[in-house]
């Protein structure tokens, strides 16, 4: 009994990880969703710019996730124990596209609007400290309702993710972590 109180506990604990949760206290596990998520896209290997952006999002929501921690628990991550948790995010969200594609392009929606918004900070800030701030403080994520996409951003989206998740399949779901295992061979 208590094996499948523990198990039912984990899979509620997983399954919350998915879903941006929208909240201050959330942004931290949001950050490390997207970053995942930014992660998977980056195998879309054209258009070049449009990698660029994945890339460069996956890596923004990375910092993010780093300095929200290190707020939270006066601990610094190493760069190693941040390539495990976006792996371990990435294959989640490959699992649940597996199962629910449809929850997944909402992620992506999610994500690429609170990347936008984070953005518009970042591009108003003046300062290298001002950059720090936005950095250990960012905008909340918007709940999806209160985004609105257009029909042919979100055709964009479903069909990005489609590309990306296909291709990533393809090269056998590699992850960061993968790539540093490779490295160190």
């Amino acid at each position: 009994m208590k094996n499948i109180l523990y198990i039912s506990i984990l899979l509620i604990i997983q399954n919350a990880s998915y879903a941006l949760t929208s909240t201050k206290d959330g942004r931290e596990n949001d950050a490390l969703t997207c970053s995942g998520l930014f992660y998977v896209l980056t195998s879309i290997s054209e258009p070049k710019e449009l990698n660029k952006i994945f890339m460069g999002s996956s890596k923004l929501m990375t910092l993010i996730h780093g300095q929200l921690n290190f707020i939270r628990t006066g601990d610094s991550l190493t760069n190693g124990e941040i390539g495990r948790e976006k792996s371990m995010a990435s294959l989640r969200l490959g699992e649940l596209y597996d199962k629910n594609p449809e929850r997944v392009v909402n992620e992506y929606i999610q994500c690429n609007s609170w990347r936008a918004d984070i953005s518009k900070q970042l591009q108003k800030s003046k300062s290298t400290k001002e950059l720090e701030k936005i950095i250990k403080n960012p905008p909340v994520s918007r709940k999806l309702k209160s985004i609105n996409p257009s029909k042919d951003r979100e055709k964009s989206h479903r069909y990005q993710l489609e590309v990306a998740m296909k291709a990533w399949s393809d090269s056998g779901r590699f992850t960061y972590m993968d790539l540093k295992d490779l490295l160190k061979k």
